[in-house]
């Protein structure tokens, strides 16, 4: 696969299956386009599109989780001074405030964890269970471990955590000082939880400590 955005031809295939796999380096530029238009809780306009193809698999959502944590798991400046696309308050703010809830809310579980850094999926293929895939995916590698999830969740992501089990540790509050607008994140965490139906997804590598991206595949008719 590779190459961005599905083609305006395609045709997509109701109630057609997702599948769970591990990317690779050739799938950056779908995760691209899942991120750019999957991080964005804002209205979409979509037109339906009629075309005949061949069936393909083309990757729809991704999950990054960090299957080994160490003891300076908590995340450093990342070239906040460099970046021309973003606020530097809003990113400065973001800087302060995150890392002070991953040590308030999730130092205390140490390696005994494994946390969910980012779970997107494209608005095109949403509510169609991408999301819970990836949270599966993770509740397994947790019960062969005896480790518990942890997360920090948005508003949109708060009711799907809810129903796979997590609970709200507390809150966690971003705003430039002297702005009404503010962003409030919840530390979530799902203790370990023996699921048998879960055999069947992939397992990781040993010794494999950034899991660096999960995807999901939806079958769509290219032309």
């Amino acid at each position: 696969m590779g190459g961005g955005p599905i083609s305006p031809s395609s045709k997509l295939i109701p109630n057609a299956p997702l599948t769970l796999r591990r990317a690779t380096i050739d799938d950056l530029d779908d995760i691209t386009w899942i991120a750019v238009n999957g991080s964005s809780d804002d209205p979409v306009v979509t037109a339906p599109v009629l075309d005949d193809g061949e069936v393909v698999h083309w990757p729809v959502s991704y999950g990054v989780w960090d299957l080994q944590v160490t003891s300076d798991f908590i995340p450093a400046d990342h070239g906040i001074d460099e970046r021309r696309d973003a606020n530097k308050e809003h990113m400065e703010a973001y800087a302060k405030a995150l890392p002070a809830g991953l040590k308030k809310y999730f130092k205390q579980f140490g390696s005994e964890q494994i946390p969910l850094w980012e779970v997107v999926t494209h608005p095109d293929f949403r509510r169609r269970g991408a999301a819970s895939m990836i949270c599966e995916w993770g509740q397994k590698e947790a019960n062969e471990d005896g480790k518990s999830l942890s997360l920090f969740a948005t508003p949109m992501g708060k009711g799907l955590y809810l129903k796979l089990g997590y609970h709200v540790l507390g809150s966690v509050v971003v705003q430039v000082e002297g702005e009404e607008e503010r962003v409030v994140v919840d530390a979530m965490v799902n203790h370990n939880n023996t699921l048998d139906d879960l055999s069947a997804l992939p397992a990781s590598p040993q010794g494999e400590r950034i899991c660096a991206a999960f995807e999901y595949v939806l079958d769509n008719e290219v032309g």
